[in-house]
This record gives C-alpha cells, structure tokens and sequence, in this order.
C-alpha cells in the first residue's frame, strides 16, 4: 500500500473526535487520537485493494474499531464491578480506609445498576464483561443493533445521572 498515511490523519482526529463526543468526554482526545493513528498503520497494512472499496471507507472502520476496543480494555481494567459477586474482602488494618471507601464505591454502583431495566442491565453486562459488540448483542437479545445502542446509552444516561446524585461522577 502506497498510500500517504499523513494525508489520513485529519480522518483519524475526526473519528477521535465523534467518539470522544459521543461519550462526553473530550479530555482524552489525544490518546484517542494516537489510538487512532495505530488502527491507521494496521489499516494500511492490510488493507488489498482487489477486493474493492476505497482505502479511506476501510481506514474509518479500522480506526473507529480500534479505539472502540481500546475503550473497552481500559472500562475492563478501571470498572471491575460485577453484579452477580461481591468481592472477598482481603483487607488489612493498614488498607481499611481504601477498602471502605472502594466497598462504597462498589456499593453505590450495584445500586446504580439495579435501578436499570433488566434488559439495560443485560446489555451493560454483555458489553462490559463479556466483552461482546452492539452486533453480537443484537443477535443474543434478538434486537437491532441500533436498539442494543439506544439501551445501551440509556442505562449510561442514567448511570451517570444516579451517580452524580450520589456525588461519584
């Protein structure tokens, strides 16, 4: 592939953009960029231009998908809460405090997510920790993907709304 990368990354910023937008978070902007650009070099790598299609339709899916899938590993890594188990508390006299506060943390998100409808709960739960797409999830909850979206961004609607009450977000 002979393509002038540089001529691309007005594209991958756009895309980091539109996601940073879509939710709410424009302060990591840079890192979804830099994201981006590596989702950019992969889909110069494999992009084979006998199968049809422009490089730039391919290079947007390749990047969105990859700064999609790095959100996921990070939300994975930084929300480790479940809300089928409670965590066994290990805690020693030295780690009260951080376990105490981290138990409330953990207590007022189970509260946030029992609020939800069972079936926004079950779409946090196949996205967040069974790591399946909006695609898979459709095909699981016999829905549109479009609608796995919008349930989706309601149970992070309200998520966010129950936390700010509680003053967490």
């Amino acid at each position: 592939m002979d393509t002038n990368l540089q001529e691309y990354l007005p594209l991958t910023r756009w895309i980091a953009r539109k996601i940073a937008y879509e939710r709410g978070s424009l302060k990591d902007l840079d890192d979804l960029s830099q994201i981006g650009v590596l989702g950019l070099i992969e889909a110069a790598e494999r992009y084979d231009a006998s199968k049809g299609g422009s490089f730039k339709t391919y290079a947007e899916y390749r990047i969105r998908g990859t700064i999609l899938d790095q959100l996921r590993t990070n939300k994975r890594q930084f929300f480790p809460i479940s809300l089928q188990e409670e965590e066994p508390d290990g805690s020693t006299e030295g780690e009260f405090s951080d376990r105490f506060e981290e138990r409330e943390l953990r207590s007022s998100i189970k509260t946030a997510l029992r609020q939800l409808t069972p079936r926004e709960q079950s779409v946090v739960q196949l996205y967040y920790y069974e790591d399946l797409n909006l695609k898979e999830i459709g095909e699981k909850l016999r829905v549109s993907e479009s609608r796995v979206s919008q349930l989706h961004g309601s149970a992070l609607r309200k998520l966010g709304k129950t936390l700010k009450k509680e003053g967490l977000a």
